[in-house]
């Protein structure tokens, strides 16, 4: 009552500085709670996940190239990675931080497609991380003739070896249809003139994608370009 009767005799602009004199602190919490309930609303009608995931190995990737990958910009596509052989200095580390990418997006099941050379290609097939296409495309005229085949290792003794010199390395293996060679198409045309590159290059789907589907229709969009 002592602030209303105060407020009486007020003009406005007093009113309004009676206002905020008092209620300041509280006002501004509530501009503060406001602020954050608007926020987490707008996230979570606008999130939309990835239709899906792929990463660009040993592949350098240009604007125009994403594009032809993902034309609807609904895709998170990673590119820069490396992986190589004996690598050494800043080599080294950029294969090192490149294995640990993908190894850890594979196990978080956020990786769908990798785009590749020869070299790391086999390193996917070699660890069975690979789905097998033959039966996958098999119909598909466009893309059959471009099926490829990797070596994957069931089983070897690789620990045995790199511990004691005197044993021989042995490896029980298999040769699997693991991807697509994608020469011919639009986006290799793309790199080529772009990158000066001369060697193939290759798209894989991972084994334990959630979205094959989505993997599968990127795959045949590229062909049909």
């Amino acid at each position: 009552m002592k602030k209303a009767t105060a407020m009486a005799g007020m003009t406005l602009p007093q009113k309004l500085r009676y206002i905020w004199d008092y209620y300041k602190l509280p006002l501004f919490a509530a501009a503060l709670l406001l602020y954050i309930l608007i926020y987490v609303i707008v996230r979570i009608v606008s999130h939309r996940d990835p239709s899906f995931y792929l990463c660009a190995v040993n592949v350098p990737l240009t604007e125009e190239g994403r594009a032809m990958l993902d034309p609807d910009g609904t895709a998170e596509i990673v590119d820069g990675l490396c992986l190589a052989e004996d690598a050494e200095g800043d080599l080294h580390q950029l294969v090192y931080a490149s294995r640990m990418k993908i190894l850890g997006s594979i196990d978080a099941e956020k990786l769908d497609l990798v785009l590749a050379d020869r070299q790391a290609l086999d390193a996917f097939a070699e660890q069975d991380f690979l789905l097998p296409l033959e039966d996958l495309f098999a119909d598909d005229p466009a893309i059959a003739p471009s099926l490829v085949s990797a070596t994957v290792i069931l089983s070897d003794n690789r620990t045995e070896a790199l511990l004691d010199d005197s044993v021989v390395y042995q490896a029980v293996t298999e040769e699997r249809v693991v991807a697509v060679d994608l020469s011919g198409t639009a986006l290799a045309a793309s790199l080529s003139s772009s990158e000066g590159r001369t060697q193939p290059v290759y798209l894989a789907i991972i084994r334990n994608t959630p979205r094959p589907d989505a993997a599968a229709a990127c795959v045949r969009q590229l062909f049909a370009q």
